[in-house]
């Protein structure tokens, strides 16, 4: 029964984490000019860029805490799988 109690308790949790979606959080910041710091060019901005040997690393992109807990709820989950995106260097 307490078990069940926590679960239960859990689920709001879960909704939140499943939601998350960075690349869709990014360009979102990108379309509103949300980003903060030192912020690149528009045509330097890059969301959801993929490693390859000859492609120069795109530039961080920032936003604060407040756009981020009001626009992009929860946080991501890696494919495990997918070994590029949780074991990357």
């Amino acid at each position: 029964m307490i078990l069940l109690k926590v679960l239960l308790g859990l689920l709001p949790v879960l909704e939140i984490v499943l939601a998350y979606n960075q690349d869709t959080c990014c360009e979102l910041a990108k379309s509103v000019g949300a980003f903060v710091g030192l912020v690149p060019p528009p045509e330097n901005r890059t969301c959801a860029q993929q490693y390859s040997p000859g492609l120069p690393a795109a530039q961080g992109l920032f936003v604060n805490y407040t756009f981020c807990s009001s626009q992009c709820q929860g946080i991501q989950l890696s494919k495990v799988a997918n070994a590029g995106e949780w074991a990357k260097p």
